[in-house]
């Protein structure tokens, strides 16, 4: 006969198998639905190569027939929506063959591409590996435009640099992606955090009453976040340890006086992917600049970032333009780890708010408030403009942050880690 205590734990037993198969479930159902967005992504692009291919036999007839009366001149509008457009889909995608293929559409079938697009194709080039010649149309840039915007794109600033163009200000810009993209391809910041402890404090007034000040201050690492505040009236709860920083550089971050403390960190992790970034569109790039090689060739720091397939990887997930810093540092220590712990974080917030937005005490006065969340607009092409087709069916990203979103996804990953 089975006595209770047997039956007892047979019925444990019962419950978490069937735990883990409604945890398997899910993430098989989440496969699938990768898979069907993958398949998707792949209808649009053929297309696209089709609408290409249509539109070079159409321009080799006219060639033909004497009748091509060369690229056509957009005008100032167009071009300016082209860059938005552009920068947008980078910044979320990467250096896809879609859209170097539309860039290289921009270029060479129009002739009239600007400063920016013109840049953001010769990233995509260095980034796919095509180094070489991403180098010769970097030279007939400088040629015809000098510096002028290389530094606001950092890798291409050190192609500038390994070429021999530009000046202190180049080189000093190279220097930093040289830096950073050491630190990835070693992976220094992951083999850290695999040989000590670690706390990752948000700024979630949630952490207010947790009494964990003493466990944070514990741990071996404490990254705090951007215009954090440590005051003794919360010391309690929040610990007031700090040897690293999680920063975003941002035109108010950068001026904080937290940032001035930032080398006397251990670690700084910067939230920004800067394969596909333009500095000028968050903070001041002289700044930027001189700061980072301050602190990158004259202290004892060293400066992690979100990584290129890190970002492009959780904005999808996120189906937002910008996560906030805690997401950001979240989602690379996730992929770097291969799993997170509860036990890692403090004040991250759990429980959604009605609108993703609340006031927090544990901030500095003057920090910058959430933006609310809003829609881009992808739509920015006249109907008969050729390069439509390469995104009309392109999903719409939130902008700013989407506070909700970001804890469903915190959420997801902390059941994966409990599947480990």
């Amino acid at each position: 006969m089975t006595t209770r205590v047997e039956e007892t734990k047979q019925n444990q037993k019962v419950l978490e198998l069937e735990d883990t198969i409604t945890a398997l479930q899910k993430l098989n159902l989440q496969l699938q639905e990768n898979a069907l967005k993958k398949e998707q992504m792949l209808q649009v692009l053929i297309e696209g190569q089709k609408q290409l291919q249509m539109q070079n036999e159409e321009l080799l007839k006219e060639l033909k027939s004497g009748k091509y009366s060369g690229p056509r001149v957009m005008s100032e509008e167009q071009r300016s929506n082209r860059d938005k457009y552009v920068s947008a889909v980078w910044n979320l995608e990467g250096a896809t063959d879609k859209l170097v293929c539309f860039l290289e559409q921009w270029m060479f079938a129009d002739a009239d591409i600007t400063d920016k697009g013109n840049l953001i194709y010769l990233c995509c080039l260095l980034e796919r590996g095509e180094e070489e010649t991403a180098a010769v149309g970097l030279r007939k840039y400088y040629k015809e435009r000098g510096a002028k915007f290389i530094c606001d794109y950092l890798p291409l600033a050190w192609l500038a640099n390994k070429i021999g163009l530009g000046g202190e200000v180049m080189k000093k810009a190279a220097f930093i992606f040289s830096k950073l993209e050491e630190e990835r391809k070693k992976a220094v910041f992951t083999k850290c955090l695999k040989e000590k402890t670690f706390a990752i404090v948000g700024n979630s007034p949630d952490i207010i009453g947790s009494k964990l000040g003493k466990v944070i201050d514990s741990r071996d690492i404490v990254f705090r976040m951007n215009t954090y505040a440590v005051d003794n009236k919360y010391v309690e709860d929040t610990g007031h340890k700090i040897n690293a920083f999680v920063n975003n550089s941002n035109f108010v971050s950068i001026d904080h006086n937290n940032f001035k403390k930032a080398m006397s960190f251990e670690w700084i992790y910067i939230p920004c992917d800067f394969w596909h970034m333009q500095l000028s569109q968050f903070t001041d790039v002289g700044k930027f600049i001189n700061s980072y090689y301050d602190i990158l060739a004259n202290h004892d720091v060293k400066v992690t970032w979100l990584y290129p397939e890190e970002s492009v990887e959780l904005k999808k997930r996120l189906q937002i333009i910008s996560p906030t810093s805690g997401m950001a540092i979240f989602y690379s220590i996730y992929k770097r780890m291969g799993y997170v712990e509860e036990d890692w974080f403090f004040g991250f917030s759990k429980e959604k708010r009605e609108n993703g937005k609340w006031e927090n005490p544990l901030k500095d006065p003057g920090d910058e408030e959430h933006r609310d969340v809003q829609l881009v607009n992808l739509d920015i092409f006249t109907e008969n403009d050729e390069c439509t087709t390469f995104y009309k069916n392109a999903p719409c990203y939130s902008r700013g942050h989407n506070l909700n979103r970001e804890i469903e996804l915190r959420n997801e990953l902390f059941e994966e880690g409990k599947l480990r």
